[in-house]
């Protein structure tokens, strides 16, 4: 079994339980977290269930205690939302130059994530079958709005690792690169491209696509991309005339120009934007027929906007640049801004002024709240972020919020629009008039990364009468994943011993039922410790046949089996093929707790 540092990888355990735990009640979800009635149907067929003290060679082993080392992680969910930053000092071994069984020289390891600040370690794909990585990682849908996959991918494709040995299908740190522009990851996919050094074609041509999204001309006409100084293709002739003009060659410029031209190559579209770059007196083109990574270059480089047809059909990379671009019509801008949404890529600080240009007459603002509720996601919260600029009493600005959680829970965007409105959320003192509130209110805080303000809606349930006790305990455990400290952690442990007390006092609903089954198997599958009377009950409670999502067959056996060989690489991989785009909120409970729980016996 391979051993690794284990602080830097818990955190992503103690995230997937909290995005759990704060999942919404909306329709595809198992309504464990809300009472909403019975839990939706879904496939049967329970994997093999680990349970602590489970004895036998093979076997995970129990959970110990569980520290973050520092990082919370409803701090790290927030990280997730929008245009990644830079994932720290790149690492580039060159003395270990890797090449695949085909003869693909990858060039240097390289990566932005170690074992010692987040990554999965330099042995991440160490005794995996590359062929297999390498079809997990093309069926990953990167484009998701689920802040534990996109938690989990950065992880999985820019830890500074060798490939997996075997018969791969081309270049394995092109698919990286690929992969992470697929999923928004703009700024990490600049950062791991100007790091790699390869002579191979496949790689430099992800590399390229990279740089130009990203705008860093210096790496793009460098080593990078050396293949476009001697390449008849024609994206790499483009290549070649555009650096040719960055740098100031002009002699190369216009002989390689004309070459095109003689050749029948030529792209009027693409030559009118080099002239404009050049500040030759030419017309703007009409339009760019075939549209590529250069032309939003030059674009984006000379302040121009984006036509529909570039920034709605070269994928995510293109739309963030749109969504970005001032210049941009709104139409175009908003359209893009909503697909980057649903995605996960859309960073708040763009998400707001996207909003802020829908303009409104101050009668159009009564009754907001109301209003919003019946609009497209857009509208709807762009009418809710203008009241609340003009609202000044607490009560109205505590329904504003409100009817945004709402809406941005019923379209699975809970996170996003949470990380817009945190901070005139965390701004309100919670009333006892707001207590129907407080278990949304509390998740959303969480999902924002303000604890504290999550706290105070708890404090408020407990001032209440009966009826109220089951959600405070639900805040009340969630709040110690979020961030433990002594306090938090004996309300924790008290809320643990009521759930148990709920489900074998009194004849519960099957939601109750499955919900105190996750949030018991996930507080310990997080290695925190539990009562006694909690501890008792665990192993009955996930031998449950509960509904909900269950992976194929195959993959919890996968899962398992990497991490008890510590094979952190291929681990995450199947637990985000079992998670899917969607993310993980309806999974069965004892899918869930299988998943954490492999995830923090890996490291």
């Amino acid at each position: 079994m391979t051993v690794f540092r284990t602080e830097s990888y818990r955190p992503i355990a103690a995230l997937l339980a909290l995005a759990l735990m704060c999942a919404p009640a909306h329709a595809q979800n198992n309504g464990l977290l809300e009472d909403t009635g019975e839990a939706t149907n879904g496939a049967t067929g329970a994997p093999r269930v680990l349970a602590p003290g489970e004895a036998g060679p093979g076997v995970l082993p129990p959970v110990g205690s569980f520290q973050l080392g520092g990082v919370t992680a409803n701090q790290t969910i927030g990280q997730t939302i929008g245009r990644s930053a830079p994932g720290g000092p790149v690492l580039r071994d060159r003395g270990n130059v890797t090449v695949g069984e085909l003869g693909t020289v990858e060039g240097p390891v390289v990566g932005l994530l170690t074992d010692t600040n987040g990554g999965l370690g330099y042995r991440e794909w160490e005794d995996t079958d590359r062929g297999a990585a390498e079809t997990l990682i093309r069926r990953l849908n990167t484009a998701t709005s689920s802040p534990t996959a996109r938690f989990l991918l950065r992880k999985l494709l820019l830890t500074a690792a060798p490939p997996p040995e075997g018969r791969g299908q081309g270049s394995f740190n092109a698919l990286r690169l690929r992969k992470l522009l697929e999923g928004g990851y703009l700024d990490d996919a600049g950062e791991l491209a100007a790091a790699m050094r390869s002579s191979e074609e496949d790689i430099q041509r992800a590399q390229a696509d990279a740089l130009l999204y990203t705008g860093r001309d210096e790496e793009l006409c460098g080593d990078a991309t050396s293949v476009r100084l001697a390449s008849a293709e024609l994206f790499w002739i483009q290549l070649r005339t555009y650096c040719y003009a960055v740098t100031g060659d002009m002699a190369a410029f216009e002989l390689t120009r004309a070459v095109t031209q003689q050749q029948g190559l030529a792209d009027e579209s693409f030559n009118a934007l080099l002239d404009m770059m050049l500040d030759r007196d030419v017309d703007l083109p009409e339009t760019i027929p075939a549209p590529n990574a250069l032309h939003v270059r030059i674009l984006t480089r000379l302040g121009l906007a984006l036509p529909a047809n570039v920034a709605n059909g070269l994928g995510l990379p293109a739309s963030l640049l749109a969504v970005e671009s001032k210049e941009t019509q709104t139409d175009v801008r908003r359209a893009a801004a909503e697909w980057t949404l649903r995605s996960g890529a859309l960073a708040p600080e763009i998400f707001g002024e996207i909003l802020d240009l829908t303009m409104f007459e101050p009668q159009d603002l009564e009754g907001a709240a109301a209003l919003a509720r019946n609009e497209p996601l857009f509208d709807a919260l762009a009418r809710l972020r203008a009241a609340l600029r003009n609202e000044t009493q607490n009560d109205r600005r505590a329904e504003l919020i409100y009817a945004a959680f709402q809406i941005g829970e019923s379209q699975a965007l809970l996170p996003q629009v949470a990380a817009l409105f945190v901070e005139d959320a965390a701004a309100l003192t919670p009333s006892p008039d707001w207590s129907n509130w407080s278990p949304l209110m509390a998740r959303a805080l969480l999902l924002a990364g303000r604890p504290d303000a999550a706290s105070g809606w708890a404090d408020l349930l407990d001032l209440l009468s009966t009826g109220t006790t089951g959600a405070s305990n639900r805040i009340r455990i969630a709040l110690v994943l979020a961030a433990p400290n002594g306090i938090r952690m004996i309300e924790a442990q008290d809320a643990l011993s009521a759930l148990v007390f709920e489900v074998t006092a009194y004849d519960v609903i099957p939601t109750t039922l499955a919900r105190a089954a996750l949030l018991i198997g996930l507080f310990e599958a997080t290695g925190q410790a539990i009562p006694p009377d909690a501890r008792l009950e665990i192993d009955t409670l996930l031998s449950i046949d509960f509904p909900g999502r269950r992976p194929a067959p195959l993959t919890m056996p996968r899962i398992e089996d990497a991490a008890l060989d510590g094979r952190r690489g291929e681990l995450v991989l199947n637990v985000l093929d079992a998670i899917g785009p969607r993310g993980p909120g309806d999974l069965a409970p004892d899918v869930t707790v299988h998943l954490v729980r492999a995830l923090r016996t890996a490291g």
